[in-house]
């Protein structure tokens, strides 16, 4: 593996040298509407609403306001939810457990199945959406391609994968399709064109792969069932296992990069890992001493995280409910004083159009803006003031995160830009 690949894999994730202070709180069947306390996906809406899909049934949290949809009081096929997404026009798209695709819009509910579509399999393990806007449903059956003339089934028959279970897809800005299988590697198609990476091709260490998403550098993140994470430079593969690490834990399940490039891992023995670059892994489980004030999940085994732009992370246990960390300071390891305080930090105006500003009790040594997917869009350096303001020419409608440098310290606010063009 080349060496420069390991140095800029260590560099490229930024961390602090504080520690902070988290807010926890957990909802389960028994103290919230949440139907189910087995947490089996996690997604972020158009609108910043926090989507949960259980066990029995699909919840919207917005605000402290809860909507469920269960089979018996709206169109959801099925009430075990395997995954949650958002098309361009802001329908939320379902993968059910044995009820198939089903799609949620202003007008209602739309159901597809083995029964009345094309669909391959009613078990859908993930939905992503291409630079076209045209969705790609990997199913325990078969991939599909939703195209506006049809669809299209890719299956082991007809294709270079080796399987016909699909476990994750993500679809990069060059419309590249990153397939990952439950036993069959990882399958890339660029128009007609495959590659496959097994172990028997490849240095790819698992040949099953539970969750993908992007980080910084053009790096692809795997989580992996077996044998910890995985970082992919479109070359080479880099491990982190419990062995060659201080990755605690082999048996992740999900998943999911903050927009300060930390990597959260759900696992299912070893509770949820922060991944901070370098040699930096943190660690939250029921397991550790408690003067590490980590111990505020109900249980270790976890099936899905996600780190949304709210400086928080969303937790999914396998049978104890859905937890919410909040960051809320951070705290200065020699002095044990908070350092920052982050609500004097305010962006406006919010939504922005063509500029956004910002203004601190403190000095702003720098400016970062990133999108959800964790791409830079704005740096600002040495700034030196209070206050400054960000011209947002050439970015699209959607969420951000601001990222100041305060007294080499790092805090983050989300905002929202609407185009005007």
């Amino acid at each position: 593996m080349p060496r420069y690949f390991l140095l800029g894999l260590l560099l490229s994730v930024y961390s602090y040298s504080g520690k902070a202070q988290h807010l926890y709180t957990l909802y389960n069947n028994g103290n919230s509407p949440l139907p189910d306390n087995t947490i089996r996906s996690i997604a972020l809406g158009p609108d910043s609403s926090i989507w949960i899909g259980t066990d029995f049934g699909l919840c919207r949290l917005k605000e402290g306001n809860w909507n469920v949809y269960q089979t018996n009081n709206s169109g959801l096929p099925d009430n075990s939810v395997r995954t949650i997404a958002f098309d361009q026009d802001n329908n939320v798209w379902v993968g059910t457990f044995l009820g198939g695709l089903a799609i949620l819009s202003d007008t209602g509910w739309a159901v597809y199945s083995i029964s009345n579509s094309r669909l391959p399999d009613n078990h859908v393990r993930a939905i992503a959406f291409d630079t076209a806007g045209l969705p790609w449903i990997g199913t325990t059956g078969g991939l599909v391609e939703m195209r506006d003339t049809g669809w299209h089934i890719y299956t082991s028959n007809n294709s270079p994968m080796w399987v016909n279970s699909i476990s994750s897809i993500y679809i990069d800005p060059n419309n590249k399709k990153w397939i990952g299988t439950t036993n069959g590697g990882l399958a890339t198609l660029v128009d007609t064109s495959w590659i496959i990476y097994r172990i028997a091709n490849s240095e790819i260490p698992d040949n099953t792969i539970m969750a993908m998403e992007p980080g910084d550098n053009g790096i692809l993140w795997c989580a992996f069932p077996a044998v910890g994470a995985g970082a992919f430079n479109g070359t080479d593969w880099l491990n982190f296992n419990i062995v060659n690490s201080n990755n605690p834990s082999n048996a992740l399940t999900n998943l999911s990069i903050a927009p300060n490039g930390h990597i959260f891992f759900s696992s299912l023995n070893e509770g949820l890992i922060r991944y901070r670059g370098g040699l930096i892994w943190d660690q939250y489980a029921t397991n550790l001493n408690p003067d590490t004030a980590n111990e505020f999940l109900p249980e270790d085994n976890l099936l899905c995280v996600l780190a949304d732009i709210d400086s928080s992370v969303w937790i999914g246990t396998s049978s104890q409910g859905l937890v919410h960390m909040q960051y809320v300071s951070v705290i200065d390891d020699t002095t044990g004083l908070a350092t920052i305080d982050e609500t004097s930090m305010v962006i406006f105006p919010n939504p922005s159009t063509d500029f956004v500003s910002v203004r601190s009790k403190h000095l702003i040594e720098s400016v970062e803006i990133v999108d959800l997917h964790s791409k830079k869009w704005r740096t600002l350096l040495n700034i030196t003031t209070q206050e400054t303001t960000i011209p947002l020419d050439g970015l699209p409608s959607g969420m951000y995160m601001m990222g100041l440098a305060i007294n080499g310290q790092k805090i983050w606010r989300p905002f929202q830009i609407i185009s005007v063009n």
